[in-house]
């Protein structure tokens, strides 16, 4: 190392080629990285997803779900295995192990799909893809006065002119319903006619199609043959011929049917500000850029697409990425800036000018160079490496303040210029290096969180990491050939601009040579003096004890993840198994009113000039949130299923935060009747919710007495509210069983099932491509004759010989309950039990105390083979803290191993590492200043801390030993060495802290999730600093005491006395 520090310092055209060739490289990778509001990721997960049209949970679980769990119950890796099952539709979500190949583990996956052979065989192809977190650009309402179709029709002509525009190449239509061509035929017409509806849908599949024929070859040419009858539009089918006389006579199908040339039968409405409506999604794909895409489509709907549309029809970008994006960017490189400059300014108040400049120059070349390394990691612009990035300002100066400080002390002692160079960073190297790689260790536990908020909070430790290294490389080899022409000497003039600076530095710089050598050397002499070295650590012991009752009394109080403040509330609407869809719209549009109910409220209490609440609403009925897009996966639906979104007054132009429009418009929804679930949520990451606990049973045993005694004991628990839950008796459903009577009519219970089907949920006779549409084509009784007990009872059975009976003849009814959403977890049906949570009266962590050491145990006792396990945030939490103190055991094992390594003692390490619990001390107490709770971004904050701190003991160490080594007395060893490692260790925590500063500060409401973690660094180094300065002192003489005393009891006990 010495030998490329001395080459690269001799060599200008070296160190300034790297140097230009960083920045230019650097420069062109940031214009080229993907930009976005949060990291995109996919998930250690892969999603199974079979559709089975008209079939009930149960079918489903017992013929797609089981064999599913049971095919995949031998791959290796699985960590859990989700599903949830609703009525035509099962989702298996399988969740693997960290570090497990996801490419591999798909491929293994759709193996084994592959081998299943039991699926039934109307049932769809199975879906299998690896969930994401990809999230669309752009949502795009087209809404008015408008039927379904001229709606449906616009979205298309937009999706057609959006995907020919050079920035776009992925959008999606959705919220509303496929075409379909409906045969509706009824029981009269069938029997009047002898025919059944599957003779009818083969011969509608025979007459329309369209067969290549071979080809005729001659000599010259070959000439293709084909067959084309295909049909498309209604006329076109109502002209099949279905039978003819042999008097030529003929019937088609409009005389015995009625065709419909319309939607699919299917519960789904949306409507947007009250206006019938149609969404467009926009989706970035690859290397696209966000403002880019946003940028094209706007001007493309301003200039060409609205002016185009009818009269009564608008469009109206709903939700804009660019905006969240552009807001959020803009607000960290602000923070950013100011932190630079604030670091600039610091370090020119207390090093030469010269310094302060090469050492800020580091950090450009340092940031410049990791945008390279993230771009060649795939990784992207977003808020939380940004983030990353304002947390490395402050620290990433720590290695140049060290050496660039080491060179200027030798050119004061007279060294020329280029040997100050040389060997100040060769003196300083070793203990630089290690330092840097004891911050490095500690960020690294904070890459192994697992789960979502593992893959969404990545991206910071990644980062600082990334820049330290490059800095360290920088500070090593550019730095000193920056500083080896530093000229000291007297007859060096600097201009008027650094004479004024550096007559203000005089001043700064008297001062602090007054407080070290006085003040500083009192205390030190103080402190490391015989028993009074007791002093400090009993304060430190003290204010050690301060920081456990701050958090054990709930001073500081804990909640696990901080909301992130957004501009969309959304309102989750399941209502009671068997609900219409009449009312499930009715339900929706009562809680769309509520919405706006609840924006007057708030609009009341602000301003005239204060901007509306409420920007817009869309109301989706029919069909829950799905990510949508490329591996989006779908959403669930039902008739029972709504959601109401509400986009209110964007973050930057509002003094009030999201959360307190959800809980004003929770009030005035208020209780309504028949409403399975209402949850409303404004976060926009989250991590499930504050209370969710599973409970299952062995099948067959109800599970009612259960959820009711647990929900009877969570309402007694201060804080929590909304106390829902999944188990319902279930929907009313008529079950068929053949009837002995039926074998004398040859009926089989397939007729029987296949001939019901056909009726009342229709029978796929075709499809036909039309335009961007796959249209099918449902052969079924008319709508009026499939709505009621009745309809069913005069149902006609054909018999094998092709007589006709009535269905009660062959088949009994029964009424029965049924579930209309069955969930299951590790092969085990699950009933889940969620609440909110006031975290002004509780907090999640005291929550989750009360349910696991009072709730669950008594609960198991009382109801044999229980099985309960805590779900959302808490599962989340307790995976997120075994992780972390698994990995954060393994970094201090790491640095202690460094430390050791350095210092070639194992007692040194641990007065250096005690700096870890007195950094904790600033951090705790920083939150309680600010008055904001601990979240799992303090974590972040406080784990990273672990290895700034360090740094300020190791270097004070490392120049103890320097001196020790040099025969200089302990005591005075540590009290010179502490009292010339103090500018540097001052120095460096200000930067730490003024890096993070303006961030601490920030008011805006999009920042606040971010705040914990920088008060955890900031209020953590600056405390730390203080306690350390005087802690570590005397901790190093007590262990020298300690080595004297154990050293003179060995001598004596081993020393033989001498002879007389």
């Amino acid at each position: 190392m010495n030998s490329i520090i001395k080459w690269m310092a001799e060599h200008p055209v070296a160190a300034n080629l790297i140097t230009v060739f960083v920045i230019a490289v650097g420069i062109l990778s940031v214009t080229q990285m993907p930009q976005k509001t949060f990291p995109e990721f996919s998930l250690d997960a892969v999603s199974v997803s079979v559709s089975y049209p008209g079939a009930s949970p149960l079918e489903i679980q017992d013929s797609i779900v089981r064999p599913i769990e049971d095919q995949l119950s031998g791959v290796d890796g699985i960590d859990s295995v989700t599903a949830s099952i609703s009525e035509g539709r099962g989702g298996v979500v399988v969740s693997f192990l960290r570090g497990e190949n996801i490419a591999k583990k798909l491929d293994e996956i759709k193996t084994e799909i592959d081998r299943i052979r039991v699926f039934p065989d109307d049932a769809d192809e199975p879906s299998v893809e690896q969930a994401s977190n990809n999230s669309r650009v752009l949502e795009i309402a087209l809404h008015g006065d408008a039927s379904e179709a001229v709606l449906k029709e616009e979205a298309h002509r937009l999706k057609e002119e959006l995907t020919s525009l050079p920035a776009i190449s992925f959008v999606e239509i959705v919220n509303t319903r496929e075409y379909e061509v409906s045969i509706e035929l009824s029981r009269d017409m069938l029997r009047a006619y002898g025919i059944t509806i599957s003779e009818v849908a083969q011969i509608i599949s025979q007459s329309s199609l369209e067969l290549p024929g071979g080809s005729i070859k001659t000599n010259t040419v070959a000439i293709p043959i084909r067959t084309t009858g295909r049909n498309y539009t209604q006329s076109d089918f109502e002209n099949i011929i279905i039978r003819t006389s042999p008097d030529g006579g003929r019937v088609y199908l409009r005389d015995i049917a009625k065709v419909v040339d319309g939607f699919q039968d299917t519960d789904l409405s949306t409507n947007f500000n009250g206006d019938p409506s149609v969404s467009v999604n926009v989706f970035r794909v690859g290397d696209e850029q966000v403002l880019t895409i946003v940028e094209e489509a706007i001007n493309h709907l301003d200039l060409k697409f609205r002016p185009t549309l009818e009269d009564g029809i608008d469009v109206t970008v709903w939700q804009n990425e660019a905006t969240n994006l552009q807001d959020r960017i803009d607000l960290l490189v602000n923070n950013a800036a100011i932190g630079l400059v604030l670091v600039v300014l610091c370090l020119a108040l207390f090093l030469d000018i010269r310094l302060a400049f090469w050492s800020a120059f580091g950090i450009g070349i340092s940031f410049t160079a990791t945008f390279i390394i993230m771009s060649s990691l795939g990784m992207s612009i977003n808020m939380i490496s940004l983030f990353g990035f304002i947390l490395a300002i402050g620290i990433v100066v720590d290695n140049a303040i060290v050496v660039s400080e080491n060179i200027y002390t030798n050119s004061e002692k007279g060294m020329p210029a280029m040997q100050a160079a040389v060997k100040g960073t060769q003196r300083i190297a070793i203990p630089v290096v290690f330092s840097a790689l004891t911050t490095i260790v500690a960020f690294w536990p904070l890459t192994q969180l697992p789960g979502v908020l593992g893959k969404f909070l990545t991206d910071i430790p990644i980062v600082v990491m990334v820049v330290l290294s490059l800095s360290l490389v920088q500070a090593l080899i550019i730095l000193p050939r920056n500083l080896s022409k530093l000229d000291v000497s007297p007859s060096y003039s600097p201009n008027l601009v650094f004479k004024a600076l550096n007559l203000v530095r005089s001043v700064v710089d008297t001062g602090l040579q007054w407080f070290v050598r006085v003040p500083l050397d009192a205390v030190l002499r103080f402190t490391t003096n015989g028993f009074a070295i007791l002093i400090p650590i009993a304060f430190a012991i003290s204010l050690m004890m301060m920081t456990v009752g701050l958090l054990a009394f709930g001073y500081v109080k804990f909640n696990f993840f901080p909301s992130i403040d957004g501009d969309f509330v959304t309102a989750s609407i399941e209502m009671n198994d068997g609900t219409t869809f009449d009312m499930t719209q009715k339900v929706a549009e009562d809680v769309r009113l509520a919405a706006l109910k609840a924006g007057s409220l708030i609009q009341n209490g602000l301003p005239q000039s204060a901007p509306s609440v409420i920007v817009g609403i869309n109301v989706v009925v029919g069909r829950g949130v799905a990510a949508g897009g490329p591996g989006g996966g779908t959403a669930a639906n039902g008739a029972t299923i709504a959601n109401v979104v509400v986009q209110i007054t964007d973050p930057t132009q509002r003094s009030w935060e999201s959360s307190e429009f959800e809980a004003v418009w929770r009030n005035a929804i208020g209780p309504i009747a028949s409403v399975k679930t209402l949850s409303v949520s404004a976060e926009l990451i989250g991590a499930g919710a504050a209370v969710a606990i599973e409970m299952s049973l062995p099948d067959g045993d109800d599970i009612s007495p259960v959820v009711a005694d647990l929900r009877e004991n969570l309402r007694k628990i201060p804080g929590l509210f909304s106390l829902q839950d999944d188990n319902s008796a279930g929907r009313l459903e008529f079950r068929l069983a053949l009837r002995e009577e039926a074998r004398l009519y040859g009926v089989t219970l397939s007729d029987l099932a296949n001939q019901t089907r056909a009726g009342f949920f229709g029978l796929e006779a075709t499809s036909v491509q039309r335009g961007a549409d796959n249209v099918s084509v449902i052969v079924r009784y008319p709508a009026n004759e499939r709505d009621s007990l009745s309809d069913l009872l005069s149902t006609w059975i054909t018999t094998p010989s092709g007589d006709q009976i009535p269905l009660s003849t062959v088949a009994k009814i029964e009424e029965g309950q049924a579930p209309a959403q069955i969930l299951r977890r590790d092969g085990r049906q699950v009933t889940t039990l969620t609440a909110d949570l006031d975290t002004a009266i509780s907090t999640s962590s005291e929550v989750k105390v009360l349910i696991e050491t009072d709730l669950i145990p008594k609960l198991k006792a009382k109801y044999n083979n229980l099985i309960l396990t805590s779900g959302g945030e808490q599962r989340e939490q307790a995976d997120a803290q075994a992780a972390l103190s698994q990995a954060l055991g393994i970094a201090l094992f790491i640095i202690f191993a460094l430390l050791a390594l350095v210092f070639r003692s194992y007692i040194q390490p641990i007065v250096v590492m005690s700096a870890i619990p007195l950094g904790l001390i600033g951090a705790v107490s920083g939150h309680y200043i600010m008055g904001i709770p601990l979240t799992i971004l303090s974590i972040f904050g406080i784990i990273g801390l672990a290895g700034v701190v360090i740094n300020n003991s190791l270097v004070m160490v490392d120049v103890y030993n320097e001196h020790i080594a040099n025969n200089m007395v302990v005591r005075e060893a540590v009290i010179l060495g502490t009292k010339q490692r103090f500018r540097p260790i001052l120095l460096t925590s200000l930067t730490t802290f003024l890096g993070v500063y303006p961030l601490i500060m920030e008011t805006s409401l999009q920042a606040q999730f971010l705040i914990p973690l920088a008060v955890s660094i900031g209020y953590g180094v600056l405390f730390g600093t203080v306690i350390i300065v005087l802690t570590v002192p005397a901790l190093f003489m007590a262990q020298h005491y300690v080595a004297l005393a154990f050293k003179v009891v060995i001598s004596t006990l081993f020393t033989l006395p001498k002879k007389i």
